[in-house]
């Protein structure tokens, strides 16, 4: 019996054993499939991110080629018109000449017989000829035909809808000329039975494709004939009432060409004397219309950003030809006009493109030229009828948005996010706008910004005035602890501040979310490099203090170089200040140095360099909060002659060099690249979301 409950007692011990071995394998397997679920995520990624940027280089090929294309054909069209020209002007000047002679002649003639010289009226006679006097040029036909460069395989199609008004029409052909794209364009020209003589000087302007209206159709139909014609992979569809600004047309196609998700592309429209007309439209929950910015300063902050928005006037809009055929083109249940352009951008959205407005794109608009400004008369008429309409088809879209304008609704409104005008908000304050390429914590802010951004978070930027307790700490401390308290959420950057924090105010939910660093490409290894570099502001006055190092070659790289620091230049220091990229320096140094002796916070300049590939020795302040270990992912010392040898080492060991670059690149990336932050900052947002709700 007692042999039996050995038995028993050891087989209980192994079956034990093998479910804590299939306990510890089990869990293995967990974070080996977590940690492949998470390498093919990120090759996921890197593949979606290689494509875009794939799909962009021949985008750019392509526009290269038909650039060239373009120019050689300009060329070939301004010699041939430089000839033609030339013979003009001899066959003028021989034509000149003979006729010259002839009145000459007579002239010699009659004037002798009437008039003999020497007498008063011989004298008069010559005075009220205008004798000596320049001959008058004639006068330029201020309202003919105008010429314009355009070419035959276009990328970009401008489609001018008219009905009459010639001059305005003339002015907006004008300054398309003296504005050009970068690209091959065309410009076609849909005379909807105009009233004037718009089609004949229209089929008399080189350059510009005549496309005439059976009847007159309205502006719907206009558009939609025009766009029929076309031959751009582009579509801008341009008010006769406009004037193009300089840069207005490629801002559109580039805005177009940065994102294969955007589909709409709106310009933003001042008044002749400066004043903004819109920067993108707003719709309320009734179909109702507001442009954004309306009689305010155009260059104003808030209305000089890039935006996803609900709609774009029609005076200027850009589309993808092939998605403008996608959706039917301008809806006909709108002609002749108004709502149209709302409609559009609701169905473009629709198909799951974005609908932007650039204000790098300015036009400006002599509005109600073309129908008028009062809603009761004519074709104006149709804005509240088409209102209707408009409603109707896009009922379950409406609900979602804000009911009527106010000061706040207008302010969420403006932007739109992947959720419309109710998505979320994220206001960062802060005391000056982010200079990624000044100092660490602006890159920091600058990367995260983006991350939101990606996220699909409507981003605000305040520009906070410094605080009257600046200098002040124990107040400044005080009133941080006192944010902290009444926040449902902070925010630090190493988990050394998190427990700090939560020490100071144990209810407090204390969260980490770190600088973020983008992955290197390839890295040169330790061959051919040589010199230490040292990256910081010097605004920061640890970076000043570390910087009074000693070395063979030290490279100080960084904005605004104190009067101290500018003294440690010579043979061995050589003091850059603020270069614009970091790059060639990574490539070049033997080794980065972080010889602090102070300061708080994750260190930028250190994962920057260790990113890069570049081995870094710091002293333990420079590594507070990076979990980096000493001698497998960076070399630490707290004194000068640690510090020393460190250095010494890496100058002279290419395999410690080459282990140190291959491990710290590597421990960055896994705890402070982009997914790492995306993944803190989606649950950020879920907790919002939650405490929201």
């Amino acid at each position: 019996m007692r042999d039996a409950r050995r038995t028993l007692a050891q087989q209980q011990d192994q079956v034990a054993q093998l479910r804590g071995e299939l306990a510890h394998e089990r869990q293995q397997a967990a974070v080996v499939e977590a940690a492949t679920t998470r390498r093919r995520e990120r090759q996921e990624r890197d593949l979606r991110r290689l494509g875009s940027e794939l799909a962009g280089a021949n985008r750019r090929a392509q526009r290269a080629e038909s650039l060239a294309d373009w120019q050689r054909e300009i060329a070939g069209e301004a010699q041939r018109r430089a000839a033609e020209l030339e013979r003009q002007v001899q066959a003028l000047q021989t034509e000149q000449s003979a006729t010259a002679a002839r009145l000459i002649s007579r002239y010699r003639g009659t004037v002798e017989r009437a008039a003999p010289r020497g007498t008063l009226r011989r004298d008069l006679y010559e005075r009220a000829l205008g004798r000596g006097l320049p001959a008058a040029a004639p006068d330029a036909a201020p309202g003919g035909p105008v010429r314009l460069c355009t070419s035959t395989s276009p990328l970009l199609s401008i489609v001018v809808p008219v009905h009459g008004k010639w001059d305005y029409t003339r002015a907006c052909l004008a300054s398309i000329e003296a504005h050009r794209p970068a690209v091959p364009f065309e410009v076609l020209v849909v005379d909807d039975a105009s009233p004037d003589r718009t089609a004949e000087l229209v089929s008399a302007s080189p350059g510009v494709r005549l496309v005439r209206t059976e009847h007159n159709v309205g502006f719907v139909g206009a558009c939609n004939l025009g766009a029929s014609h076309a031959r751009g992979a582009y579509l801008l569809f341009l008010n006769n009432d406009t004037e193009v600004r300089p840069g207005a047309l490629d801002a559109l196609v580039d805005a177009a060409d940065s994102d294969d998700r955007i589909g709409l592309v709106g310009a933003m429209l001042v008044y002749p004397d400066g004043r903004l007309q819109e920067s993108g439209g707003i719709a309320w929950a009734d179909g109702s219309g507001w442009n954004y910015g309306r009689d305010h300063d155009a260059h104003a902050p808030g209305f000089t950003v890039r935006r996803d928005v609900d709609y774009c006037s029609g005076a200027a809009i850009l589309v993808r030809q092939e998605l403008f055929e996608a959706v039917g083109g301008f809806d006909q249940r709108y002609a002749p006009a108004y709502y149209e352009d709302t409609d559009l951008a609701f169905a473009i959205r629709a198909t799951g493109h974005r609908t932007i407005v650039d204000p790098r794109a300015v036009m400006v608009h002599h509005e109600g030229v073309s129908h008028g400004t009062g809603v009761t008369g004519g074709v104006k008429r149709f804005q509240e009828i088409n209102r209707a309409q408009f409603v109707d088809k896009w009922a379950s879209s409406l609900v979602e948005h804000l009911p009527a304008a106010s000061e706040l609704n207008v302010w969420l409104a403006r932007q739109r996010g992947p959720a419309g005008p109710r998505g979320g908000l994220v206001l960062v304050a802060d005391h000056q706008v982010p200079m990624p390429d000044r100092d660490s914590g602006s890159l920091r802010t600058h990367r995260l910004l983006l991350q939101l951004v990606e996220l699909g978070e409507r981003v605000v930027f305040y520009e906070a005035r410094a605080t009257a307790l600046a200098g002040k700490a124990a107040a400044s401390r005080e009133l941080e602890l006192g944010l902290v308290r009444a926040a449902d959420l902070t925010l630090v950057v190493s988990e050394h501040e998190q427990v700090l924090l939560r020490d100071l105010v144990p209810e407090a939910d204390v969260r980490v979310l770190s600088n973020v660093h983008h992955p290197a490409g390839a890295v040169p290894g330790p061959q051919g490099r040589a010199g230490l570099l040292f990256v910081g502001s010097f605004d920061h006055l640890p970076n000043r203090d570390a910087v009074a190092i000693q070395a063979t070659v030290l490279h100080v790289v960084g904005s605004n170089p104190s009067p101290d620091v500018l003294e440690l230049a010579d043979d061995t220091v050589e003091i850059h200040g603020w270069v614009a990229d970091l790059v060639p320096l990574h490539q070049r140094c033997r080794l980065s140095v972080a010889p602090l002796r102070f300061g708080a916070g994750v260190k930028g300049k250190v994962g920057e360099s260790m990113t890069a590939g570049l081995p870094t020795v710091c002293t333990p302040v420079a590594v507070e909060g990076m979990a980096l270990v000493d001698g497998e992912h960076v070399l630490v010392a707290a004194d000068a002659r640690g510090f020393a040898d460190h250095v010494v080492a890496l100058l002279d060991d290419d395999a410690l060099w080459c282990t140190l670059s291959e491990t710290g690149a590597s421990a960055i990336t896994e705890r402070f690249g982009p997914d790492v932050a995306r993944a803190a900052l989606r649950d950020v947002l879920a907790t919002a979301a939650k405490l929201g709700s």
